[in-house]
This record gives structure tokens, sequence and C-alpha cells, in this order.
């Protein structure tokens, strides 16, 4: 059986979770609560390290390789300001936790990703596929449309389009490849503020004053909820109607 989130699992359900799926996902759910119950403590205790390494974001910058210039012109041109302001920050946290935990990753393949990741959330792809309940799935068959007409090899296109789909999961190992991986870190923390005291209030400072994010939390949640709406048995469905997931948007530590 493929597993939770990615390609083949995407093709075989197109994004719709099982009772299987749901345990599985609860399970890792509590989990992942129990680690940070543990974090929390350890830090009330001053038991993690103080000092944190500041980061220079010159040592994330990517290529302007064709396919990136392509890829660029494509998210801009379909999505909301919001929206492309949260793929370049999902694309810079996501490095920084990189170069921090000192993971090797193909910069031009996470950039991509990160700017495509959620292109079925802009208006124009909007539910394109009413048959498929994910839109994190739709959003990997978007991607992979628009990358077989660029001048990306097939493993490399696979990449991007298995990040995209993964990237919903609550977890996503580096089994799952350093792309796959940074993508859900990246955007976890954007949304979330997943392992936001793993960065220096400086870079973070920095990164948002260069791709702000005026009302993000109201204006992704409500994208949210309405995929839950409109895709119930989907992960999003799933994470909004039993993980309180927009409540966790809400408490990022972020201002906005």
């Amino acid at each position: 059986m493929a597993k939770i989130g990615t390609y083949e699992w995407a093709k075989e359900t197109k994004g719709k979770l099982s009772f299987s799926n749901c345990l599985e996902l609860s399970l890792v759910a509590i989990k992942m609560q129990l680690q940070l119950f543990t974090k929390d403590f350890q830090k009330k205790l001053g038991l993690t390290a103080k000092d944190i390494k500041k980061l220079d974001l010159k040592d994330i910058e990517v290529s302007q390789t064709d396919v990136v210039k392509a890829s660029e012109e494509f998210c801009r041109s379909v999505s909301s300001v919001m929206l492309v302001n949260h793929c370049l920050r999902t694309y810079t946290w996501g490095a920084l936790l990189a170069l921090r935990d000192g993971i090797n990753y193909n910069r031009e393949v996470f950039y991509i990703a990160a700017l495509l990741h959620d292109i079925s959330l802009t208006e124009k792809y909007w539910q394109k596929d009413p048959l498929t309940e994910c839109f994190a799935v739709e959003g990997s068959k978007i991607a992979e449309d628009f990358l077989a007409k660029q001048a990306l090899s097939d493993n490399l296109r696979h990449k991007v389009t298995e990040a995209i789909s993964l990237h919903l999961n609550i977890t996503v190992g580096l089994e799952f490849g350093a792309e796959a991986h940074l993508l859900h870190e990246g955007a976890a923390f954007d949304v979330i503020g997943n392992r936001f005291d793993e960065l220096d209030k400086e870079t973070i400072e920095k990164v948002v004053l260069l791709y702000p994010r005026p009302n993000f939390k109201s204006e992704i949640a409500a994208l949210l909820s309405r995929q839950a709406e409109i895709r119930p048995k989907s992960r999003t469905g799933f994470f909004v109607k039993y993980l309180q997931f927009n409540q966790r948007v809400k408490q990022a530590p972020f201002q906005e």
C-alpha cells in the first residue's frame, strides 16, 4: 500500500483518506504532540540550547535558470500577493533550516516546489478537477503538466510533484527526499510557526520584511477552511475538523 501523501498514493486515491489513513494520521499527531510537550518542558527547564547561529540569506540564493524563471512567472501570474509571498517565505524558511541542519538538497527543485506547492489554491485552479479530493494532490498534477513543458528531467520533475503532494502530511521525513522534507518544514514554519525558535529573530524579521505577511493568518485560514468544506475527506479536512488546525494558524508566533 502506498504511503499517505506520496504521488503513488495520490494516483490511487485522488487524495481521499481511508479509515486506516485517518487512524495513521491520528497516531502521528499524538506522537508529534508528545514531542512538542517534551520540547516545551525541556525549554522551561533550560535544557535546550540557547545559542542560535545567525544565518545569511545570501547563502540560499537560487540561480535564475530558465525553468526557475518560468516557474516564478507562472506562480506570480495566477497567485495573489499573499500566496506569492507565502511561497517565497516557504522556500526561505526551508532553506534556512537546511543550513541549520546541514541538509544537502537540489536548490532548483526545492525552489520550484515551493513556488508551485499551493498553485491549486489560486482562483484559476481552485477545484479545477472536482473528482480530486485534495488541493495538494491537484496541485501536484498542475505542477507536473506545467513542468512537462520545461527543460527539467523526469527525475527532477517527479521530485517536485512528490514534494507538493506530500507537503500536507503531519511530518515528512528525509526518507522521502530532502526537497520534500524541506517543503514541509518551510510551509509548517510559515503557517503554524513550527520550529520558530530554531532560527534567530533577526533573520526571521528580515525575511518577513522582505516578503510581508499582511492578513496572512486570516486569509490562509479562510482558504483552508473552504478546502475542508468542499473536500471533507482530504488531509486538510481532517486537520481542520480534528486537529484544530485553524487555531494553530492563529497562534503562530507571527503578528499576522
